[in-house]
């Protein structure tokens, strides 16, 4: 038979159990949406690249971004993959597109993804000390890596371009 103790504690461990699962559940869709928009900014990125690689006037910078937009492009997929596999849904995709103009302004244009890069490097390493869940800050960790390399490739070569 049980004690009146025993039976509070059987109640108390069920409403901790109850707590800590709704709070799982709520860290798991910040986790989401934090992923969500990763996703969408490096998707962006990716797309704004490929299209500044277009006017690029050595072959061997055109080769370089491009091969930036595909990483970024990789690292969209883990983000995209990870989402899923957390039970979210994939954002919307915007059909804004950059534009090729004079040498100057797509020069601007890249120093701006650059930024975008920049930030979006910040953003990873700000999630990873926010997300406790491991997968999803061993991603963080993998993608923040990959980032500082473009960041640091990107800076490269708008210092060529410049």
């Amino acid at each position: 038979m049980e004690t009146w103790v025993q039976n509070q504690e059987k109640k108390m461990s069920f409403l901790d159990f109850l707590s800590d699962s709704a709070f799982k559940r709520r860290e798991i869709q910040k986790t989401i949406k934090l992923l969500q928009m990763d996703y969408l900014t490096t998707l962006r990125i990716s797309s704004n690249l490929s299209v500044h690689a277009k006017w690029i006037p050595y072959p061997f910078l055109q080769e370089r971004v491009r091969k930036i937009s595909e990483s970024l492009r990789k690292q969209s997929e883990l983000l995209r993959e990870q989402i899923i596999k957390l039970g979210g849904e994939l954002p919307p995709l915007s059909s804004e597109q950059t534009s090729l103009s004079d040498h100057r302004q797509n020069v601007k244009k890249l120093v701006q993804e650059l930024e975008n890069t920049s930030k979006l490097y910040e953003t990873y390493a700000h999630q990873r000390n926010i997300v406790e869940q491991n997968e999803s800050s061993h991603l963080l960790s993998i993608l923040l890596d990959n980032t500082k390399k473009i960041k640091e490739e990107l800076t490269d070569i708008v210092m060529r371009l410049s």
